[in-house]
């Protein structure tokens, strides 16, 4: 598995095959590829995301401010051309998503490593 924008290069000279997308729908840059759940693996997902995090003890205030001038960078032409230039797939999302994704992710791939019995030395 590999982030869709690191491999796009390579997909696009025909050195990788695209096979399928672990997220929830198909790429706009590939949309020949299908989804996991398209072709009977509904369980299988993953994704590549970026958040921005801050101390817990920040400042609700603060926090929001930087939540809101992340959000309108985010809506900028410029910035979605540019981040859609190199594949990546841009969505804002509200702060409470972000940490439900978050508790979310660390459940699933908690339950992936006890499952596997990985042990950290």
């Amino acid at each position: 598995m590999v982030n869709s924008g690191t491999a796009a290069p390579q997909i696009a000279a025909g050195q990788l095959r695209a096979v399928a997308v672990a997220g929830p729908r198909r790429l706009s840059w590939a949309p020949e590829v299908a989804t996991m759940a398209e072709q009977g693996l509904p369980d299988l997902h993953s994704l590549f995301w970026t958040g921005i995090f801050v101390p817990a003890a920040t400042p609700e205030p603060v926090a929001e401010a930087l939540h809101a001038a992340v959000a309108a960078t985010l809506r900028q032409p410029e910035v979605v051309e540019r981040l859609e230039r190199i594949r990546f797939v841009v969505e804002g999302s509200r702060r409470a998503e972000l940490g439900a994704l978050v508790a979310g992710d660390l459940a699933r791939w908690r339950g992936v490593v006890s499952d596997a019995g990985v042990a950290v030395n």
